[in-house]
């Protein structure tokens, strides 16, 4: 009896010390998107990447059909929900605090703190919450707090770094551990290329598409001084910049007739052509405003210069006026159809041959074909919207006209910014015309210092 007590009790530790030697569960990490925006979902891809690299969790992203579609090849992800609007990063109702609770998350990151979605959370039964510390969360023992607003040391971090602070906070230890040593080091020697939006073969085609039309018209150009055909000669001598000039929810910007100035401006310079992306929602509007501007139609309006590869990308119509950005045209445009005609004769031989360099890259509503793009551009210019941010995970060259807050909270790798010191509503002609002046000068400047690349 003593020796089957020796081996029941042998066999007991036996199992005991295999138990202690299992790995342990691997961690199903949640993170509620900032908002709707594309760049809210872009600023989430570093936090993501370390979570499922550096703490080997379970990645599921909860924000909306947008960041779903662009996230769908992004392997360090490994679900999308779509929880429908989460403007602000705002949790509607208990509804969609379920949503969140059915995927069964070990630990649920909430990236803005809302009293409203704490209190959400926590009657849906989530397990654990990471979120910013204030009374209502701090004495929480759901809540996992970061001092985001008492220290001085988060202050100034970016959206996307204070993001990354939160998931770094995720792993089942405590203190400065061996985990957190390796997501800290993991985490700063990210580049680009690491949480660059992965594309589709039609993304791609669809893009490559529109290049090879810009291309095969470049080198027709007799601008440039190349005979039709010569590749060879015009390859190395020519700057592709592309320039946004849509924009909805940001107030700090430039109007529609000041881009359409700085877009004439900088097509006018020598080696210099510029791309200008539409998609959908503005489109209409902005070959209107284009047509009112310059008189004419752009290059191949008529043709159907970019209706190229469209059943290549067969995505689901997603509205991204709210998303991505939205034309700013309108009352400041100052585009009225009276003096149209006056326009159309005024214009110079400068504005004559800025129009036979301008492109327009009309997108459908996949944004990944706007990320394949970027890989043919020298520089984006472009305000604080989802263009420049995708610009900026593609690896591409950019210039933002940002706020100085928004030079901070959503700053591109680049951090090369003109700073707008009022928002649009505020600025003078005198201006907004100092603001033109001062982008034509920066730009003038990237290429003399070989900041940015020729791509023809």
């Amino acid at each position: 009896m003593k020796n089957a007590k020796s081996s029941a009790g042998l066999l007991a530790d036996s199992s005991k010390a295999s138990t202690d030697k299992m790995p342990a569960k691997r961690q199903k990490i949640g993170l509620i998107g900032l908002g709707n925006g594309v760049g809210d979902a872009l600023f989430a891809l570093k936090a993501m990447y370390g979570l499922k690299h550096f703490y080997g969790a379970e990645v599921v992203y909860f924000s909306n059909k947008i960041s779903k579609q662009m996230f769908r090849n992004c392997d360090f992800i490994d679900e999308c929900v779509d929880l429908g609007d989460i403007s602000g990063g705002f949790l509607r109702d208990f509804a969609t605090a379920q949503m969140i609770a059915q995927e069964k998350c070990d630990v649920v990151i909430l990236g803005e703190l809302k009293s409203k979605s704490v209190r959400l959370l926590k009657q849906a039964k989530i397990k654990r919450i990471i979120c910013a510390m204030k009374i209502f969360s701090l004495f929480s023992w759901r809540c996992r707090t970061l001092p985001i607003y008492a220290r001085s040391k988060y202050k100034n971090l970016s959206k996307e770094a204070i993001l990354i602070a939160f998931a770094r906070k995720a792993d089942r230890g405590g203190g400065y551990n061996r985990a957190r040593r390796a997501f800290d080091e993991g985490v700063r020697n990210l580049t680009w290329r690491d949480i660059s939006l992965k594309l589709d073969k039609s993304n791609v085609a669809f893009a490559k598409g529109f290049w090879d039309k810009v291309v095969a018209s470049v080198e027709s150009s007799q601008k440039f001084g190349v005979d039709s055909g010569a590749k060879a000669g015009a390859q190395g001598r020519i700057y592709t910049i592309l320039v946004n000039p849509f924009n909805i929810s940001n107030p700090y910007s430039i109007s529609q007739k000041g881009f359409l100035q700085l877009i004439e401006k900088i097509a006018s310079m020598p080696q210099f052509v510029v791309i200008v992306p539409t998609y959908k929602a503005v489109h209409d509007a902005f070959m209107r405003d284009f047509e009112k501007y310059f008189g004419v139609k752009p290059k191949g309006a008529e043709s159907s210069f970019n209706d190229f590869g469209a059943d290549s990308a067969k995505v689901d119509s997603i509205k991204l006026d709210s998303a991505l950005d939205s034309s700013n045209s309108g009352a400041d445009c100052d585009l009225d159809s009276a003096n149209l005609d006056s326009r159309a004769l005024s214009r110079t031989n400068a504005s004559q041959s800025a129009l036979e360099n301008i492109y327009i890259f009309q997108n459908t509503d996949d944004l990944l074909n706007l990320a394949a793009l970027m890989r043919h551009i020298s520089l984006c210019i472009s305000p604080s919207t989802g263009t420049i941010h995708i610009a900026s995970n593609q690896g591409a060259r950019t210039l933002g006209l940002f706020s100085r807050s928004d030079s901070m909270r959503w700053a591109t790798d680049d951090k090369r910014y003109i700073i707008l010191e009022k928002p649009l509503k505020e600025l003078s002609h005198n201006e907004e015309q100092k603001i033109i002046a001062q982008t034509l000068q920066e730009l003038e400047s990237m290429r003399a210092q070989g900041a940015i690349e020729p791509k023809l």
